[in-house]
């Protein structure tokens, strides 16, 4: 039964009628926590709607390598991962923050050195610094990315490579002096390459 997951109840009284939660651990797994760090090469456009007519269609673009550094917290096995991180990348003029929900598979997780791939979505604020003004942007994301990974006892170093690209435009927009403008984000994109570290707990 070791390929199944093993599903445990804790029940506790929130009221008169009681209430019932399930907490789902992989069987011979447990919670793991972890952090990472590395370099985003990050390119992001954003188009320009106003009504100055010389703004009116223009397009803002940068390319930008940011330094990006996070943590997440799961559970896990030998085979997967499912955890949420949370980090943060930036310099003078380009910065993120990104949430994210993600499931991470092992091929041979049983052997200390093997391959992961992983899949994620979520969001990412961004703020991109424009002449007189910084704009900020809301939008969903979606990751996928995969690594090499060495395991010993609980404690496990990744290099990790990961491609984030928008799943849905975010818009800023300014009113001053009678004049209207309206800023669209229509490219959002990233390559991550860096360094992992966490580390799994063992109940049994």
């Amino acid at each position: 039964m070791k390929r199944f997951l093993l599903p445990v109840l804790l029940a506790y009284d929130l009221n008169a009628n009681g209430m019932a939660a399930i907490l789902i651990f992989p069987e011979n797994g447990g919670p793991a926590v972890g952090v990472y760090a590395g370099a985003a090469f990050a390119t992001q456009t954003v188009r320009v709607s106003s009504t100055r007519a010389e703004e009116d269609g223009r397009r803002i673009g940068t390319d930008a390598v940011l330094p990006r550094g996070g943590l997440f917290v799961g559970i896990e096995n030998d085979r997967y991962r499912i955890d949420v991180s949370y980090d943060r990348a930036g310099n003078g003029d380009l910065r993120t923050e990104r949430l994210l929900f993600n499931a991470d598979f092992r091929f041979g997780g049983e052997r200390p050195l093997h391959p992961l791939l992983g899949i994620g979505v979520g969001q990412t604020d961004s703020r991109f610094d424009v002449p007189g003004r910084t704009l900020t942007f809301t939008n969903g994301t979606w990751a996928l990315r995969g690594g090499l990974e060495y395991r010993k006892g609980g404690h496990y170093a990744t290099l990790l490579a990961e491609y984030s690209r928008f799943l849905n435009a975010g818009s800023d927009s300014y009113l001053s002096d009678d004049t209207f403008t309206s800023y669209d984000l229509d490219e959002q994109h990233s390559f991550f390459i860096g360094l992992q570290y966490h580390y799994r707990f063992r109940f049994r």
